[in-house]
């Protein structure tokens, strides 16, 4: 999976099937919605524990923004191989 193929993803529905992919690589996915902040409500985390990819994190008003750039995050860093 390349980085393009992640920003050129328009439904929940395609995106979904990424993060199934990611889950079966063996990373932890969260989707947070957060009704205490004002700004950037919506938080993105994949974490690929007893690897060398790094926390990927993005917060933003926009979730699926934010899960697309978290998921480029994981693919530039060796994730999904």
């Amino acid at each position: 999976m390349k980085p393009d193929k992640i920003r050129q993803i328009k439904t929940w529905n395609e995106l979904t099937k990424v993060l199934d992919m990611v889950r079966d690589d063996g990373a932890v996915i969260l989707l947070k919605w957060d009704g205490l902040r004002e700004q950037n409500k919506h938080t993105v985390l994949i974490n690929k524990f007893e690897s060398d990819i790094e926390q990927c994190r993005h917060d933003s008003d926009d979730i699926m923004e934010s899960t697309k750039l978290a998921l480029i995050q994981y693919i530039e860093q060796g994730g999904l191989r």
